[in-house]
C-alpha cells in the first residue's frame, strides 16, 4: 500500500487544481483513511490507482491548454486520450453546466469533471475513498437502476446510441461539515466504446444537479474563491 504521504500529494494536486479554478476543499477527514484502511490490501490498491488516474488525467488536460472547468473540452481530451468514442448526438446534448462522470466495467469511477465538486461539502479524500451509500442518504432504487443499466452496457455491449435513464431523486450528505441536499436529475447514462476493441469499455453519467439547500456562503470544506474563471 503506498505510504499515506505518497496519496496526500495527489490529493493536494487535485486541490489545486480546484482551487485554480474557483473551488476549494479540505484534503481529508479521519473517517476516510479509517475507511480506506479498513478495505481488503486489493481494495485499497486499486482506490489508490483510481486516484492517480485521475490526478493525471486532470493534469494532462489542463497541459494541453484546457481549464478544468472547460467540462466538454475536458471530455473530448479525455476521449482522444483513451481512445474512446461517443456518438456524436449524444455528445452535444451535454451542457456546461452538466455534471459528467465517466465510469469503467469493475465499477470504478474513472472521471468527474469539475462540476461534480461543486455540488459536495465532503474532503476530497471522502470522495475518492467512501462508498456512495455511505457518503449519501436518498430514497431511491437508483443502485438496482444502476446494476441493471450496468448488465445491459458491458454484458450486452449496448449499442453507443442507447440511452439509459434514472429516475429522479433527493440526495442529502450523511456526514459533511454542511450536509448539501440536492435534487439529481439524470439526463442520461450511455456507453463509451473502445475505438480499437469495438467494445462498450466505460459508461458516460450526465446529471442536472441543483443544491436544495445552498448556503450564502460555503466554508469549512468547501467555498468560492474569487478567481477569474
Amino acid at each position: 500500500m503506498p505510504p499515506m504521504s505518497a496519496i496526500d500529494t495527489h490529493l493536494e494536486m487535485l486541490q489545486s487544481v480546484l482551487h485554480e479554478n474557483g473551488l476549494a476543499f479540505s484534503i481529508s477527514s479521519e473517517i476516510a483513511w479509517k475507511t480506506l484502511y479498513s478495505y481488503p490490501l486489493d481494495t485499497q490498491l486499486r482506490l489508490v490507482n483510481a486516484l492517480e488516474k485521475y490526478v493525471s488525467s486532470i493534469s494532462n488536460i489542463q497541459a494541453d491548454g484546457i481549464r478544468f472547468n472547460e467540462s466538454k473540452k475536458a471530455l473530448w481530451h479525455l476521449f482522444v486520450q483513451n481512445r474512446w468514442r461517443l456518438d456524436d448526438q449524444i455528445f452535444s446534448e451535454i451542457d456546461e453546466s452538466d455534471v459528467v462522470e465517466v465510469y469503467l466495467a469493475d465499477g470504478t469511477q474513472f472521471f468527474r469533471n469539475f462540476n461534480y465538486f461543486q455540488y459536495s461539502s465532503y474532503t476530497l479524500a471522502d470522495l475518492i475513498f467512501c462508498p456512495w451509500e455511505e457518503l449519501i442518504e436518498h430514497e431511491s432504487n437508483s443502485r438496482a437502476e444502476l446494476i441493471d443499466i450496468s448488465k445491459r452496457i458491458f454484458g450486452g455491449n449496448a449499442s453507443p446510441k442507447e440511452r439509459f435513464k434514472l429516475a429522479p431523486y433527493v440526495a442529502r450528505e450523511r456526514f459533511s461539515e454542511q450536509r448539501f441536499t440536492a435534487e439529481l436529475k439524470s439526463k442520461f447514462i450511455c456507453p463509451i466504446r473502445g475505438r480499437l476493441t469495438g467494445n462498450n469499455e466505460a459508461a458516460l453519467v450526465v446529471w442536472s444537479i441543483r443544491l436544495v439547500d445552498e448556503p450564502a456562503l460555503r466554508t469549512n470544506n468547501l467555498y468560492v474563491i474569487d478567481a477569474t474563471i
